[in-house]
């Protein structure tokens, strides 16, 4: 027979249990728990927590601006001050202009992007309005070079004649859907066909 001690221990161990089986796991929560990926907004604050690093020191600078500000009373940031400070350092502005060069080709070009990529990703679709426009938009802008350079030729593309350009202009549109819709075929294609032209017209004149 088993004593009521006995009775109360073992329901504390089985009431004890994290999960059914007695794995010990915890139950996910929050996102995890209803199947989410997580929110945009969440992604793009551990994103910017991953780039404290390389901005602290920007924030360090304007840190520093402030408290010699109000150390000297205001007169730190005066016209005078300043003047002299750049005429000092000139030779450290020259310097700093291309790490800022630098920072604005490798920094804003991809991580500014990128980080606006991952917000809007998951609200964009292909199907959209948006990218149907942006398509027809770079859709136009080649057919638009390609017509300048067929019509209204320069440099030695003028030397040829328009019906060699427009015939080159087709085979390649031809080559294109022959070989499944390949750009390098079509463009390939129309290069050949046009120098081969051109040598050739060329031998004949000669």
């Amino acid at each position: 027979m088993s004593s009521p001690n006995d009775t109360s221990t073992q329901g504390t161990s089985t009431g004890g249990s994290s999960a059914p089986g007695g794995t010990g796991r915890r139950a996910p929560r929050g996102d995890a728990a209803r199947g989410l990926s997580p929110s945009p907004l969440r992604t793009a604050g551990s994103f910017l927590l991953s780039r404290v690093q390389q901005i602290g020191i920007f924030i360090a600078l304007v840190v520093i601006v402030l408290l010699f500000q109000g150390l000297t009373g205001g007169r730190l940031l005066t016209a005078g001050n300043v003047a002299n400070i750049i005429v000092q350092n000139s030779y450290i502005l020259i310097l700093a202009i291309g790490m800022v060069m630098i920072i604005i080709a490798g920094w804003f070009a991809t991580d500014v992007w990128r980080w606006l990529g991952v917000f809007a990703g998951g609200r964009l679709r292909e199907d959209g309005e948006l990218l149907i426009w942006v398509r027809c938009v770079a859709t136009a802008l080649v057919a638009g070079v390609i017509s300048k350079l067929i019509l209204f030729p320069q440099g030695v593309l003028a030397e040829t004649p328009l019906w060699l350009r427009l015939a080159a202009a087709g085979f390649g549109f031809a080559s294109f859907f022959a070989a499944r819709q390949r750009v390098f075929v079509g463009v390939l294609a129309a290069e050949i066909f046009l120098v081969s032209g051109w040598l050739i017209l060329d031998t004949m004149a000669s």
